[in-house]
């Protein structure tokens, strides 16, 4: 079987460039915002460091389970799930009363 060789190359890396920078300028914008976060939510900075941490986890897991998502299933399937699985997230915060503020927010 025969793969197919992109005709831009150079287009495929600069997408892969721009990404990189969105994501290292997401973790950077999550680090300076601890303070706020705690002032928001009303937490500890040791909690705030747990959200920065676990924040780094997901994106870290997110990236490759994507890409196999994306190459599984369709984008308007992929588009409805997640909007399904966000309306029940958003149930789960909003019957939970120890996440209200995220709820609200």
């Amino acid at each position: 079987m025969q793969q197919k060789i992109a005709k831009h190359p150079m287009g495929i890396v600069g997408v892969l460039m721009f990404g990189t920078f969105i994501a290292i300028l997401n973790q950077t914008l999550m680090t300076t915002a601890l303070p706020h976060l705690m002032v928001d939510f009303k937490i500890t900075s040791n909690t705030a460091q747990w959200l920065t941490t676990g924040f780094m986890l997901v994106n870290g897991i997110m990236i490759p389970i994507t890409a196999f998502l994306i190459q599984r299933f369709s984008i308007r399937s992929l588009f409805f799930y997640c909007y399904v699985a966000l309306y029940f997230r958003n149930l789960t915060l909003r019957i939970c009363s120890q996440f209200q503020p995220i709820a609200d927010w």
